[in-house]
């Protein structure tokens, strides 16, 4: 055994450089270990892209919501309906049935 460690040390000592060595240490930490491990950037990436579907999802709404509003500007009958079904309001004779 004794004769094995020391045969692996001599060898690493003849084909790898010290400054190679701490090259590859550096490198195997930025990579492995490091703010932007592969670990790190793959969890940022799916992050990115699960904020991005919400970015998504909230400007659809807006999208519907600014088309309402000019809607109810331009039309009284739309802003009628609206404020009825909104707050469940209802014409003189007329029965409402709320179904959740």
């Amino acid at each position: 055994m004794a004769e094995s460690a020391g045969s692996i040390s001599g060898w690493l000592r003849r084909y790898i450089s010290l400054p190679a060595l701490l090259v590859l240490g550096a490198l195997v930490y930025i990579v492995f270990v490091g703010d932007n491990s592969v670990a790190r950037r793959v969890e940022y990436q799916a992050q990115i892209d699960s904020l991005r579907a919400s970015v998504a999802q909230v400007e659809d709404s807006v999208r519907y919501y600014r088309e309402l509003n000019r809607g109810l500007q331009s039309d009284p009958e739309a802003m009628e309906r609206v404020v009825r079904e909104h707050y469940n309001m209802k014409r003189q004779n007329e029965d409402v049935f709320i179904i959740n």
